[in-house]
């Protein structure tokens, strides 16, 4: 399932806009894509030719591009960048046809607008794919489908619910996981982080969840899955910014 970039994704990405959109033709890139999606949404259609593919991989290619060279942009062209990227991505949502292709886009939009100018927007997307159980379309084991579900509550922000989970069944999973996969413990690692995110959003318990997130990103860099290490990098990112707003660490 190609619900992120692959490796192959990402060196194309680098050879294609690697060599040097400067602040400014990125700042160019980013108002062309905008204006290509605001025409599909809200022009008339049967005059708008625009191929949906190359929309697509134009998508990519500019989130890749923000991650590739981010020291060079400033967090407000890439917030945009970002959030132009996911507009693309629900976009496409709606005009797919196949499921599996819509799921992708889904979660590219939610991660990508976590990280973006739109974070309600992420919200709203996560609860819809939990809502209809699309979310179970990501795995045909059962395992990993719960895996996913807790992922995409963290997503939600449904901090309470995974606190629940935990305390009801995390360990039976866990030990599952760590049994019959062999990414289990990086699903592990990943889902400690968020559970020890929503106790410091919950409970003001401080923890050092950056260190299971860290871990997961070793674990799938070790299994070399770029889709798995893109998935923990992004999730940890949105983690950093949750827990910048808690009162607790604002006051320590």
């Amino acid at each position: 399932m190609e619900y992120l970039l692959s490796q192959e994704q990402a060196q194309s990405a680098a050879n294609s806009l690697g060599e040097g959109l400067t602040p400014d033709e990125l700042e160019k890139e980013i108002e062309s894509l905008r204006l290509a999606v605001y025409r599909l949404l809200y022009g008339e259609s049967q005059k708008v030719d625009i191929d949906i593919s190359l929309l697509a991989r134009r998508a990519y290619l500019l989130a890749t591009l923000v991650y590739s060279k981010s020291p060079e942009y400033d967090s407000e062209i890439t917030g945009r960048a970002l959030s132009v990227s996911a507009l693309i991505f629900e976009y496409l949502i709606g005009v797919s046809n196949n499921d599996e292709e819509r799921l992708n886009y889904t979660l590219n939009a939610i991660l990508f607008y976590s990280r973006g100018e739109q974070e309600a927007q992420s919200v709203t997307l996560a609860n819809k794919v939990l809502i209809d159980g699309r979310v179970d379309y990501f795995s045909t084991d059962l395992n990993i489908q719960l895996a996913w579900r807790m992922i995409f509550h963290f997503l939600s922000r449904n901090f309470k619910e995974l606190l629940t989970w935990e305390q009801k069944s995390s360990k039976d999973l866990f030990n599952r996981l760590s049994e019959l996969h062999d990414d289990g413990l990086f699903w592990v690692q990943l889902l400690q982080g968020c559970l020890c995110v929503a106790k410091l959003m919950v409970w003001s318990s401080k923890s050092d969840y950056e260190k299971y997130f860290n871990d997961s990103i070793r674990l799938a860099t070790i299994l070399g899955n770029t889709r798995l290490k893109w998935l923990s990098l992004m999730v940890k990112e949105i983690a950093e910014r949750i827990s910048s707003r808690s009162i607790l660490l604002r006051l320590t």
